[in-house]
C-alpha cells in the first residue's frame, strides 16, 4: 500500500475523531447548568455518529457516492470547524479545517472517497 494512502487514512481517522471532540466541547460549553453540559455533548456527538455511519462509514448500507459524499464530509467537517469556533478555538478551527482540506484534496487525487 502507498505510504501516501496510509497517512490519509490515517488522518482521515483522527479528523473523524477530532469533529466528535470539536462537537462535544461546543456542546459543553453551550450551558452553564451541570447536567445539561453533560447531555447536550452526548446528544451532540451520538447525532454525528449515527449520521456518520449512516451515510459515510465504509460498509453503511446506504452509503453516498460521489458527489454526494464529498458534500457530506465537508459539512460534516465544516460543523466541526464551526463547532470549535463556537467554543471559542478559532485558532484550533483554522488548523482543522487545513488538515480536512489537505485530507480531502489527498483523498480526491487518489480516489480514497
Amino acid at each position: 500500500m502507498n505510504i501516501l494512502v496510509i497517512i490519509n487514512h490515517s488522518m482521515a481517522f483522527l479528523l473523524e475523531l477530532s469533529v466528535l471532540a470539536a462537537v462535544a466541547l461546543f456542546g459543553y460549553r453551550l450551558s452553564d447548568h451541570a447536567i445539561a453540559r453533560w447531555i447536550i455533548p452526548v446528544i451532540l456527538v451520538a447525532v454525528v455518529v449515527v449520521l456518520w455511519g449512516r451515510f459515510a462509514a465504509p460498509n453503511a448500507q446506504a452509503r453516498l457516492v460521489m458527489p454526494n459524499l464529498l458534500v457530506f464530509k465537508i459539512a460534516i467537517f465544516a460543523a466541526g470547524t464551526a463547532a470549535l469556533v463556537g467554543a471559542g478555538q478559532p485558532v484550533w478551527a483554522l488548523l482543522f479545517g487545513l488538515c480536512v482540506a489537505l485530507h480531502l484534496a489527498l483523498a480526491i487525487a487518489l480516489d480514497q472517497l
